[in-house]
């Protein structure tokens, strides 16, 4: 998808532009190939790169971000950016760096 999309469950390869949906990302859970390259909005939002931002009502799951998290709970293995929320987890952070509550960044 190109622009600009609003649905109930956006599930696509590749996303470029501004999406607003209940939840973005594969409804089976399964996140392989599923590219962000703008603006995210949702309840749940689980891509595995993100590219942009991604605000999320509840949880925010992805393999890859660059760019900005803002959910209550946020999970990426590799981020370069900022994440905030009332969990954060960065996994390319180091041990005592990883989970923390509010802010998490890694640059």
């Amino acid at each position: 998808i190109n622009g600009i999309a609003a649905s109930f469950m956006l599930n696509c390869d590749t996303l470029n532009g501004v999406f607003l949906g209940f939840g973005i990302g594969p409804p089976n859970g399964n996140i392989d190939n599923t590219i962000l390259n703008g603006i995210a909005m949702g309840v749940l939002t689980d891509i595995e790169s993100i590219n942009g931002i991604s605000i999320s009502l509840f949880r925010q799951h992805s393999k890859k971000q660059k760019g900005l998290a803002i959910s209550v709970i946020n999970k990426t293995d590799e981020l370069i950016g900022v994440q905030i929320g009332l969990l954060n987890y960065v996994g390319n952070n180091p041990k005592l760096f990883r989970c923390l509550p509010f802010l998490n960044f890694h640059l």
